[in-house]
């Protein structure tokens, strides 16, 4: 996708071969960002479970009796 944006905007310029390793490095950069995300946003479920006092085994047991 870089590549055909490239050739549009520049068509007369060369593909620089920086841009495949930004790309690369980006791919793996997001990796562990998304790793970060859904830990932070598990713990702030935590935390707020919690506090509120509920939590999924109170649900169930709730149902069952």
């Amino acid at each position: 996708m870089v590549y055909s944006t490239w050739s549009t905007v520049f068509p007369n310029n060369e593909f620089p071969l920086s841009f495949s390793y930004i790309v690369a490095i980006m791919r793996y950069l997001d990796r562990v960002e998304t790793v970060f995300n859904v830990v932070g946003d598990t713990f702030v479920a935590r935390m707020v479970a919690e506090q509120v006092d509920e939590t999924y085994e109170s649900a169930v047991e709730e149902q069952r009796n």
